[in-house]
């Protein structure tokens, strides 16, 4: 019989992107076409340890037209995120073309082809899946998403499936490597989407450095120092909201457990007799008021009581993570 293996264009290329950008690593392909979940495992032998990164493949072509003040589109068909997959890596294809003022002089090397790649871990896959909706209807999910980008890569944004055009350049997989790399050695990391609120209380460690670092400076908090990191985290706020709609209610939800949203002890109020639902509502609100006064979040932060919402979110996850496991 004759030895002949195929393999799609798309996971050749992340195949050999990887193993390119993490040293030491080898790529495997499951030998059977029906194995759900992935397509490539990223392997590494470490002191006689075996370790293994999972990864799934999502390509499409590139659609090229400018609009939405991009040439590239990438569509991509709502999809299942599976459990066994640690990453999930959604490529594209695209064919460069030369500036129309360089045209006459571009070389043949200015042309051809070349790919993108996003990668997300299965927790961010599954919030992102989550938060596809569609734009006149939010409360609806989406049966399709997509991305626009220029050919240099320097910005991607979903302009489908979300109800604003948000960025996702930082889900480029050159600046996901050491991430992907960091996978082999914390496993218990790598798939925890059990954990509701991990997009929201990943950002504990952060904002406890950001709050010692101000106090340490000086009194007057510098807006500009701080901007880039509430700004994640307030775009991980809004993602959570997508995928949990009631929040959208905020208002009724903190009525019915007599919060005034007013009142003078809002950040200072004992929340360890209060379930999710309100804890949620609370940080959400604050996010609305942003809108209305910058500072807000800032305020919030520093005054502890941000902190203080994440951390009992944490510990509700962790309880219901020893439950499910008895």
């Amino acid at each position: 019989m004759q030895p002949i293996f195929t393999m799609q264009y798309g996971e050749f290329k992340v195949a050999d992107y990887l193993t390119d950008n993490i040293k030491g690593s080898s790529v495997f392909i499951p030998a059977s076409a029906q194995e759900k979940g992935i397509d490539l495992l990223l392997y590494r032998n470490d002191e006689g340890r075996n370790k293994v990164v999972t990864i799934q493949v999502k390509m499409s072509r590139t659609y090229y037209d400018y609009h939405d003040g991009f040439s590239n589109h990438l569509w991509f068909n709502r999809f299942v995120v599976q459990p066994n997959a640690d990453w999930y890596i959604l490529m594209g294809i695209y064919a460069r073309h030369p500036k129309e003022d360089k045209a006459t002089s571009s070389k043949v090397a200015d042309n051809g082809w070349d790919h993108i790649m996003l990668a997300f871990t299965n927790t961010e896959m599954k919030y992102f899946m989550d938060s596809v909706r569609q734009k006149k209807n939010p409360g609806k999910p989406d049966s399709m998403f997509g991305f626009s980008f220029d050919e240099e890569q320097t910005e991607i944004r979903q302009t489908r499936g979300f109800r604003v055009q948000r960025e996702m350049s930082q889900y480029l997989i050159q600046y996901r490597i050491k991430d992907i790399e960091a996978s082999f050695d914390n496993p218990e990391e790598k798939n925890i989407d059990e954990e509701k609120h991990w997009l929201l209380t990943r950002h504990i460690s952060k904002i406890e450095i950001l709050m010692d670092v101000l106090k340490n400076i000086r009194k007057e908090l510098p807006w500009s120092y701080c901007n880039d990191m509430m700004k994640d985290f307030e775009n991980d706020t809004y993602t959570f909201v997508d995928c949990h709609p009631e929040l959208l209610n905020y208002r009724d939800i903190l009525e019915e457990y007599g919060i005034d949203l007013g009142g003078e002890g809002f950040y200072s109020k004992d929340v360890s007799n209060l379930d999710d639902r309100c804890v949620e509502a609370m940080l959400f609100a604050v996010m609305r008021w942003q809108h209305h006064n910058e500072t807000e979040l800032l305020q919030a932060i520093m005054n502890g009581a941000v902190v203080k919402w994440l951390k009992k979110l944490k510990a509700s996850d962790e309880a219901q993570l020893r439950d499910s496991r008895r």
